[in-house]
């Protein structure tokens, strides 16, 4: 079933600047990412292009990172998610883990650390060597 997933990445992030950074070196790598602002139009972007990972920033301006998981997972079963967060408390961790994330990154995230948890998730869909190709 994940292999059927869209072969893209969703980033969405409210700051401009953190949201174009890594839908750029998402495409540097070789993905097809689109960036969203908000949590609604993160939800748009996936029912209108679809998404095999979302990295997704816990605080968006209409929608907790959490909520916009749950409406993305509605719409495609199966979607991975790498949550970016600068609150790094047990119970927010605790919160994001058991909604089912692939793992939480500091916010801003290391570019290096960011990709090598892209390049995992695209490994386990079975994305031919990590790229779209």
């Amino acid at each position: 079933m994940m292999a059927t997933l869209p072969r893209s990445i969703l980033v969405a992030d409210e700051d401009d600047q953190s949201r174009n950074r890594l839908t750029s070196a998402l495409r540097n790598e070789g993905f097809t990412a689109f960036g969203a602002r908000s949590g609604a139009e993160a939800v748009e972007v996936v029912r209108n292009r679809g998404v095999g990972i979302s990295i997704l920033d816990t605080n968006l301006n209409d929608l907790t990172g959490i909520e916009t998981f749950r409406l993305i997972t509605s719409l495609y079963d199966g979607v991975e998610a790498i949550f970016l967060s600068r609150e790094r408390s047990k119970d927010t961790l605790v919160r994001l883990l058991d909604a089912g994330v692939y793992t939480v990154l500091n916010k801003p995230p290391r570019l290096d650390v960011l990709l090598r948890a892209v390049h995992e998730l695209a490994g386990r869909f079975g994305w031919d060597d990590a790229t779209n190709k």
